[in-house]
């Protein structure tokens, strides 16, 4: 069972969504979601129940950078 409750879930996604679509072109780490989640909601999280969390949140892991800090989005 997940230790989230709905609410929690969607103020995750809305983090993940917010950190993949920022314009610094940094890279979101599942060490980086687990803290969020101690952090925010003083829950505990194995890296791999991050992963498996965001899984069953429909988020694939993809090991690139969201945007390229010096990318041009009007050209692309």
């Amino acid at each position: 069972p997940c230790k989230l409750d709905e609410a929690q879930l969607n103020q995750l996604k809305a983090y993940v969504l917010d950190s993949i679509n920022r314009s610094e072109g940094g890279r979101l780490t599942l060490e980086d979601i687990q803290q969020y989640i101690s952090e925010s909601f003083h829950i505990e999280y194995e890296l791999s129940a991050v992963h498996r969390l965001l899984k069953r949140q429909n988020f694939s892991w993809i090991s690139s950078r969201s945007i390229h800090p010096k990318g041009d989005q009007a050209r692309q």
